[in-house]
C-alpha cells in the first residue's frame, strides 16, 4: 500500500495519551497473518515514539479494528527516520528506556540482568557491563543480538552492541574485606573471628549469674 498518515488509515480511533504522538506517523503498510490471528501495522516516524505508547496504540488498533473481546494480536513495526543531530550516543540516551522495556517483554531474565548496567558509547560501539554469572554468559549473545536488531531495523544503524561481563559489586567488596582480613592477619593482628571470640570471653567474664546481669568495669 501506499503510505498514509495514521489517522486517515483509522479515522476517528482514540489514542488516548497517544493521540498527538501520532499526528504525523505514517502507516507504511498493513499485514494480517491468519494463522498467527496476529495484524502487523507498519509505521515510518520522524521522531522517537516511547514503548508505552506504542502499548497503547497497539490496544487501539485491536479495539477499533477488531472489538473488545477479540483474541487477535496488534503488532506495531516502527521506522524512524531520524535528523542527524541523532548520533548513536544521544539516540541510546533517549531511546533506550524503551529498549529495556521491549526487552522486559521478550525475556525477564536479559532484562533483569541489563536494567541497572553501565553502559557507554563510542562511534558505533556500545559497551553494556552486567555482573558476572553463569546466565551473564548464556545469555550474553541474545542481548547482544536483540539490541542490534533493534537499531538496524528501525533506525538502519550498523551498531556493534558488546556485553561486557565484569565482577559482581557484591562479590567485589566481599573479596577486599577477605583482602584487608589477610593483611591484618599477615601484621599479626587479630582476624574478625579472633575479634568477635574476644568480644564474646570478656562478656563471659563480665557476667553475674546470680544477679543475671553483665557487669562492666
Amino acid at each position: 500500500m501506499n503510505e498514509k498518515l495514521f489517522k486517515d488509515v483509522f479515522p476517528g480511533i482514540d489514542l488516548g495519551e497517544s493521540d498527538e504522538i501520532f499526528d504525523d506517523v505514517y502507516v507504511t503498510g498493513v499485514d494480517y497473518v491468519k494463522d498467527s490471528a496476529t495484524l502487523y501495522v507498519s509505521i515510518r516516524s520522524t521522531h522517537l515514539i516511547p514503548r508505552n505508547n506504542i502499548k497503547e496504540v497497539e490496544t487501539a488498533i485491536r479495539l477499533f479494528v477488531f472489538g473488545e473481546y477479540s483474541s487477535t494480536t496488534i503488532k506495531i513495526e516502527e521506522r524512524y527516520m531520524l535528523s542527524v543531530q541523532y548520533t548513536l550516543s544521544i539516540l541510546i540516551d533517549a531511546y533506550f528506556d524503551s529498549i529495556l522495556e521491549e526487552l522486559r517483554e521478550s525475556n525477564p531474565l536479559d532484562h533483569a540482568l541489563v536494567k541497572n548496567s553501565h553502559i557507554t558509547v563510542e562511534d558505533n560501539r556500545i559497551v553494556i557491563d552486567i555482573p558476572e554469572g553463569l546466565m551473564s554468559v548464556r545469555r550474553k549473545p541474545n542481548i547482544e543480538k536483540f539490541i542490534n536488531h533493534i537499531l538496524a531495523e528501525r533506525f538502519g544503524l550498523n551498531a556493534n552492541t558488546v556485553v561486557n561481563i565484569v565482577l559482581n559489586p557484591k562479590l567485589e567488596r566481599a573479596t577486599a574485606e577477605e583482602a584487608l582480613e589477610n593483611m591484618d592477619i599477615q601484621a599479626g593482628l587479630p582476624s574478625a573471628e579472633e575479634k568477635q571470640r574476644e568480644v564474646e570471653k570478656q562478656l563471659e567474664e563480665a557476667y553475674d549469674a546470680d544477679n543475671n546481669m553483665v557487669i562492666l568495669n
